[in-house]
């Protein structure tokens, strides 16, 4: 990504290459890159696709959830897929909170709009009571 990035801006500037990888870093010529190529319909590199598309397809579903272990704790977390994350949590390899208290099974899921607002929801989840938990799953 590097080559077709400095000689753009060899084009361009017509500064060195010398210059451009010691004056400016390089994540700013790639975000520069980028913009030109949204200007021109070419979204990040690929042909054909506008800004509107691009932003389409890194769009995720998150979702907020809570487990119930094999003790009966409670456990909230986000993730964009249910199904993989119960696996993980199932297999140990997710938590170390429910590593040692599986099997574990989702009692409750929330879809969000965006991560940010799944993180909020699940620290606001978290700050609950046990009951107030409780009340929500049943709810």
């Amino acid at each position: 990504m590097c080559g077709p990035i400095i000689l753009l801006f060899r084009c361009i500037f017509g500064l060195s290459s010398d210059y451009l990888l010691q004056n400016i870093p390089f994540s700013h010529l790639k975000m520069i890159y980028n913009d030109i190529n949204l200007k021109e319909g070419r979204a990040a590199g690929r042909p054909g696709m506008n800004e509107s598309a691009v932003q389409k397809s890194n769009q995720k579903t998150y979702w907020v959830y809570m487990l119930r272990c094999a003790d009966g704790s409670l456990y909230c977390g986000i993730t964009c897929d249910r199904e993989r994350r119960l696996s993980q949590h199932n297999a140990g390899t997710a938590s170390k909170c429910t590593r040692s208290r599986r099997p574990v099974e989702m009692v409750w899921s929330r879809e969000m709009g965006s991560k940010s607002d799944a993180l909020r929801e699940e620290a606001r989840i978290k700050a609950l009571t046990r009951a107030e938990k409780i009340e929500l799953i049943s709810s």
